[in-house]
């Protein structure tokens, strides 16, 4: 059997079941937009096998493990992972570089405040640009 082999480079999103992966959720789209529908995300650095692929993602500080020890049972969380096929082997060298570079830096909370205050002040948008 062939186990699926996963790249640095592949983008994996979750769907978290708590409180707060549905408020990410809601408070991360523009009022008017669809329910977002994934809450989380990271990016895969090591090759690997499901089990065994590294990936960097953000919680309260930039980190760097084993996507299966996130995500892999007991973890309920819906995980998608997708493949960019549009780039060269030199451009995914260069996003997996930067993203190296993020581990360890702490995550702004206050970017996560700038989504509720965007959502309560009607899309006055502290966090992102609006799209013409």
């Amino acid at each position: 059997m062939n186990e699926l082999i996963i790249l640095p480079g592949d983008i994996f999103l979750t769907r978290g079941k708590g409180f707060l992966s549905a408020a990410i959720r809601f408070f991360s789209r523009r009022i008017g937009e669809k329910r977002t529908i994934v809450n989380h995300a990271g990016i895969i650095v090591e090759k690997g096998t499901l089990l065994d692929c590294v990936a960097i993602e953000v919680s309260y500080k930039v980190r760097k493990r084993k996507l299966w020890d996130d995500y892999g049972p007991p973890a309920t969380s819906l995980v998608a992972i997708y493949r960019p096929k549009n780039l060269t082997a030199a451009e995914l060298d260069i996003i997996v570089a930067e993203a190296e570079q993020q581990v360890d830096k702490i995550y702004g909370i206050f970017k996560i405040i700038a989504h509720v205050l965007d959502w309560l002040f009607l899309g006055i948008y502290l966090d992102r640009k609006s799209v013409v």
